[in-house]
């Protein structure tokens, strides 16, 4: 399973810190780990994304590259809160979000084209169910 504390690991081979991590670092980065699948690339790609997101687009076409060398269909991992909070909001999962169903949640949007990191999901539902006044509402009424 890929980590953080994996890709700290490996990143003294490319660059000497995070920071100092160059777009033309990103590749040698994301190919010197071994991946059991697509997911699990998809993992590492968005860790290398929330500390680096100005790499975002080397990153997305990383993800293609080692895609397409490994022979795997390419997902380009959704990052965009703003966009998720939308996808998510909009994909008649109420209930999901309410009862917090993170897995279930992270799943649907793989179903639909988005690879999140379950991080990521659980970040924004937790914002969603605890500050937005429709979510506040279904729970108030699933609780009566």
């Amino acid at each position: 399973m890929v980590t953080e504390d994996c890709l700290n690991r490996v990143l003294p081979v490319v660059a000497d810190s995070w920071k100092q991590l160059r777009r033309s670092d990103v590749d040698r980065l994301l190919n010197q780990i071994f991946y059991d699948d697509k997911s699990s690339l998809m993992v590492a790609a968005g860790i290398v994304a929330a500390k680096r997101p100005d790499l975002q687009k080397q990153i997305d076409q990383s993800v293609e590259w080692i895609s397409e060398e490994r022979g795997w269909s390419v997902i380009k991992p959704t990052t965009d809160p703003a966009q998720l909070r939308d996808i998510i909001a909009n994909s008649d999962m109420d209930v999901l979000i309410v009862n917090r169903r993170y897995a279930e949640i992270r799943n649907t949007l793989a179903n639909i084209g988005h690879e999140v990191d379950i991080q990521i999901v659980m970040a924004i539902v937790d914002q969603m169910a605890s500050t937005d006044s429709y979510f506040v509402m279904i729970a108030n009424t699933l609780r009566q």
